[in-house]
């Protein structure tokens, strides 16, 4: 980006030192440049600016459920995801923390769904499909999408609510 006084300066000087002539081939060669990249932006399917694309659907729709069955001082835990990919988007809107560690092993999961079974977790529904597989009475949906699946221990089932009844939600205008 150009400092708007300097730009100005710069064009002065310029255009003192062409002549009639010259000013002519120079608006047409922009002229046609511009039309050029009007052109190719707009009739081509490559995506311009990334930000358009709504990257966070998926965390919004599950934010309600982790606010309501995840407390605000215990962290989501994380199974098999990027570390920064869903964690600020979770903070964002449901104003839980999803860890920064990363489990790995389905056998460390187990483990740590054993020594702490009230904790609710995070992973990619493929993920999720993988370990209902393979144990399949140790892990309890409480909500998925095509994305992510958040989850807890079979032994956390009933603390599990899905009544927003009782929650108070802040008026955001």
């Amino acid at each position: 980006m150009i400092f708007p006084a300097l730009a100005i300066i710069t064009a002065r000087t310029i255009s003192a030192w062409m002549g009639a002539e010259r000013k002519n081939q120079a608006l047409v060669i922009m002229t046609g440049v511009i039309v050029a990249t009007t052109l190719f932006v707009n009739a081509t399917p490559f995506q311009a600016k990334v930000t358009l694309g709504q990257s966070t659907k998926e965390i919004r729709e599950l934010a309600a459920v982790i606010n309501l069955n995840t407390p605000e001082n215990q962290r989501i835990g994380n199974y098999r995801l990027q570390p920064y990919n869903p964690r600020l988007t979770a903070l964002f809107y449901s104003n839980r923390l999803v860890e920064l560690n990363v489990t790995y092993s389905t056998d460390g999961l187990i483990m740590a769904m054993v020594s702490s079974p009230r904790k609710t977790w995070l992973t990619s529904t493929n993920e999720f499909r993988k370990l209902a597989t393979q144990h399949p009475n140790k892990v309890y949906l409480i909500q998925a999408n095509n994305k992510y699946a958040f989850f807890t221990s079979i032994k956390n089932r009933e603390n599990i609510r899905y009544d927003f009844s009782a929650m108070h939600v802040p008026v955001v205008k």
